[in-house]
């Protein structure tokens, strides 16, 4: 719903004949620019770009002045870090290559990310979704504030564990949906096991996310997220060893699959990675 809005506003903006928006006024300084996402409670969209980068050049005069893109831009705190003097930055946010542009928390975590060149449609789906994760967040946060002396019924630490997987921090989807499944409750297994499973793969904790990930799959056969199961099931048998469990998932994911899908292009490129890997 959120998305929708968005792209709704967007759209009115275009075709009403106002004005586009006002160019996006870049901070200059990190420091300052986290201050005042503190202050107005509002995600900070940070481009990092270095001297002399023809691809910084190009996101900065095609896709960062497009009017739908400079007009959602208003919904951060926009700054430019060049990340060849701020190496620390860099360093923290996993910079590999310019342009990168990276959505944070006010308190710095990541919400989201776009590296390289990028065009107007894909940027505006990274800005979305950096935005509905920070909702999300404060959702997730708000869950927790309201929790009984208890600890909360699994439904309670569910929905929880759902918004901080929204918000991109797996470590604290991870924790609740363990939560979850420890109150025994039939209703929540399905999902409960699945941002478990997933949430572990993100924090790279691969190992661990087998178990959670195999017995989704085998006891839930027909789940609307199989697919996804499936593959994270794949990835985490090959990527600690076991292949030969592995491989026999993702060919069932490249094969039936939707066509089309993000889970059948990527069991796909995990094959063939395998394939060259000898």
């Amino acid at each position: 719903m959120f998305r929708s809005a968005v792209m709704v506003s967007a759209v009115l903006v275009l075709t009403t004949g106002i004005l586009a928006a006002d160019p996006i006024q870049w901070g200059g300084n990190f420091e300052s620019a986290m201050a005042q996402a503190v202050e107005t409670n509002t995600p900070l969209m940070v481009d990092f770009v270095s001297s002399g980068c023809g691809f910084c050049t190009m996101m900065e005069t095609e896709t960062m002045a497009a009017p739908e893109v400079t007009e959602l831009a208003a919904s951060f705190v926009t700054v430019k870090v060049n990340g060849l003097q701020r190496d620390d930055l860099a360093t923290r946010y996993m910079v590999a290559g310019y342009p990168t542009v990276v959505f944070l928390t006010p308190t710095g975590d990541t919400l989201a990310r776009v590296s390289g060149y990028v065009q107007v449609e894909p940027f505006m789906s990274a800005m979305e979704d950096a935005l509905t994760a920070y909702q999300a967040l404060i959702h997730a946060r708000e869950l927790e504030a309201a929790l009984g002396e208890d600890g909360g019924t699994a439904p309670e630490l569910l929905a929880i564990a759902r918004e901080y997987a929204t918000a991109n921090q797996p470590l604290r989807a991870a924790d609740y949906a363990q939560q979850a499944l420890r109150c025994d409750v039939a209703e929540v297994r399905e999902e409960a096991l699945l941002i478990r499973g997933k949430a572990l793969v993100d924090m790279d904790e691969v190992r661990p996310a087998i178990e959670p990930l195999r017995q989704y799959v085998a006891e839930f056969p027909n789940a609307e997220e199989i697919w996804v199961g499936k593959l994270y099931l794949g990835y985490a048998c090959v990527t600690t060893g076991h292949e030969e469990a592995g491989r026999p998932v993702l060919v069932d994911v490249a094969e039936n699959a939707p066509e089309d899908s993000r889970e059948r292009s990527a069991a796909t490129n995990l094959l063939q990675w395998l394939d060259d890997q000898g």
